[in-house]
C-alpha cells in the first residue's frame, strides 16, 4: 500500500514542477519580448533623430552650419530633444553654439522658463527670424548669447529635475491641453503665476468663496491673451472692487462661458436682475443649463420683474426647463405666475390685463370714445411703454409722482409694460 501511495505522491509533484516550469518560461518569453520592444522602439526613435539631423546637416563640419538652418530644424523638435542639444557644445555661426540655439528654441517653442533656471533675467538677448520646419510660417525668437558654463549646468538640472519647468504661459497651454481630473501638481503650479493669482486675488477681496479649480477652467476655455491682458490691467490698476469683478465676469459672459454665467448668478443675482441689459440676462439664462436655488430664484424674480415680454417667456422657459416640462404655446404669462409664483399671483394678476399673450406689436392705444352732445370729461390715459417710470410719465404730464401713484392706487413704483394709467386732471 505503501509504494503506490508514495509514485501517487511523486506523480503529482512531477506535474507541479512541470506546470511551474511552463508558467516561469512563458513569463520569461513575455518579459524578453516586451523588453525587445522598448529597445526596438527607442532605437528607432534614436536613428529617427539621428536621420533627421543629418537631412538638416547635422554632422557636418562647422563651417559648412547655418544659424538660420539649425534654428528652422530645431523648432520642430520635442522637448526631450532639445534638452540633449543643451550639451552640444560645437560652434555654428557668429558666435553661436548648437546648445545656444536649441535653447532659444526651448524658450520660444515650449515655453521653458529660462529666468526661473538661472535665477534672474538673462542679460543679453538678440532677435533672429526663424522659418519653421514645416515652412509655414516666420517668427521672431530670442537667442541668449554669452552664457556661462555654469549657467548651462542650472539650465540643464532645471529642466531635467523641475516637473514643470514653464512660464506662465506654457503652464496655461498645458492646463488646456489635459483633461479633468488634473494633476494637482499642474493646477498648484498654475495657481502660483501672476497672472492667476490675480484673479484669485480679485475674487479673495470680496470675501468669497469660490472654489479655484472654476476659475481655472473659466479663463482656460479662452486664448492666452484674455488672462494676460487681465494682469497687465491689474498690474497697473490694482482694482479689486465689486465692479471689477462685476465687468471681468461680464467679459467671460460675452463670451458665452458657463461658468462665468454661474458665478454671476452665485456671487451677484440682484445686479444681475436690475442692471443688465435684456441681452445680457437672456445670455445668463441661455448659459444657466444646471438648477440650483441661485438659478431658481433668478428666474422667479425675472418673472415678476417690470422687464420685456421675451424676458419673462426667457425666464419662464428655464424655470419649465428644471421641471422637465415644456413651455406651453402661445406663452400665457398668468398661468407661469401661477405655477411658479403662488405667493405673488393673486396679487400680480390684479394688476395685469386680462390675459397677458406674447404679441408682435406692442398694444395699440385705446381709441377715444366717441363724442356725443352732452359734454363729458375725457379720461387722460397713459399706456405704458418699455423704459417707462413714473418718474418720467408725471414730468411729461406735468404731475406728481404722489398724485399719479394715488389715483391708480398703485402701492409701488413697479410698472408692467402694456398696462394703462391715468394721468390726473
Amino acid at each position: 500500500m505503501d509504494a503506490p501511495s508514495k509514485d501517487i505522491h511523486w506523480v503529482k509533484k512531477t506535474k507541479w514542477l512541470i506546470q511551474t516550469l511552463i508558467v516561469s518560461v512563458t513569463l520569461n518569453i513575455g518579459f524578453l519580448i516586451t523588453f525587445g520592444y522598448f529597445v526596438w522602439k527607442d532605437s528607432t526613435s534614436i536613428t529617427d533623430f539621428s536621420d533627421r539631423q543629418a537631412a538638416w546637416g547635422e554632422g557636418k563640419d562647422e563651417f559648412s552650419l547655418k544659424n538660420s538652418d539649425l534654428l528652422t530644424f530645431y523648432s520642430g523638435l520635442s522637448y526631450p530633444e532639445l534638452v540633449t542639444l543643451l550639451l552640444n557644445k560645437q560652434h555654428v555661426e557668429e558666435g553661436y553654439t548648437k546648445r545656444d540655439l536649441a535653447l532659444a528654441c526651448l524658450v520660444a517653442f515650449h515655453h521653458f522658463h529660462l529666468e526661473k533656471a538661472l535665477g534672474a533675467p538673462a542679460q543679453q538677448k538678440r532677435m533672429a527670424r526663424v522659418k519653421t520646419e514645416n515652412g509655414q510660417k516666420e517668427i521672431e525668437i530670442a537667442i541668449f548669447p554669452a552664457l556661462a558654463e555654469f549657467q548651462y549646468q542650472a539650465v540643464v538640472k532645471f529642466a531635467k529635475t523641475e516637473k514643470w519647468p514653464l512660464t506662465s504661459q506654457g503652464i496655461f497651454y498645458e492646463i488646456q491641453r489635459t483633461r479633468i481630473p488634473r494633476d494637482p501638481t499642474l493646477l498648484e503650479a498654475f495657481y502660483l503665476t501672476p497672472e492667476f493669482y490675480s484673479v484669485l486675488n480679485l475674487f479673495s477681496h470680496s470675501e468669497l468663496r469660490i472654489d479655484k479649480q472654476l476659475l481655472v477652467e473659466m479663463v482656460a476655455e479662452f486664448d492666452w491673451s484674455m488672462l494676460q491682458s487681465f494682469f497687465e490691467q491689474q498690474k497697473e490698476a490694482q482694482d479689486f472692487s465689486v465692479s471689477r469683478r462685476r465687468f471681468f465676469l461680464l467679459d467671460f459672459l460675452k463670451k458665452r462661458s458657463k461658468i462665468a454665467a454661474m458665478l454671476l448668478i452665485q456671487t451677484d443675482r440682484e445686479f444681475a436682475e436690475k442692471k443688465l441689459d435684456d441681452e445680457d440676462v437672456m445670455t445668463l439664462l441661455d448659459l444657466t443649463q444646471e438648477k440650483s436655488v441661485e438659478a431658481e430664484k433668478f428666474a422667479k424674480d425675472l418673472l415678476i420683474s417690470a422687464r420685456s415680454d421675451m424676458v419673462w417667456k426667457k425666464a419662464a422657459k428655464k424655470l419649465y426647463d428644471f421641471c422637465g416640462e415644456p413651455i406651453q404655446e402661445p406663452y400665457d404669462h398668468r398661468l407661469a405666475l401661477q405655477k411658479f409664483i403662488p405667493e405673488e399671483a393673486l396679487s400680480k394678476i390684479e394688476t395685469l390685463p386680462e390675459k397677458i399673450v406674447l404679441a408682435a406689436s406692442p398694444p395699440a392705444p385705446i381709441p377715444a370714445p366717441e363724442k356725443t352732445a352732452k359734454k363729458t370729461v375725457k379720461k387722460k390715459v397713459h399706456v405704458i411703454q418699455q423704459g417707462d417710470s413714473l418718474w418720467k410719465i408725471a414730468k411729461k404730464y406735468k404731475v406728481s409722482v404722489e398724485a399719479l401713484m394715488k389715483i391708480n392706487h398703485l402701492e409701488s413704483e413697479k410698472l408692467r409694460v402694456g398696462k394703462e394709467l391715468e394721468i390726473p386732471q
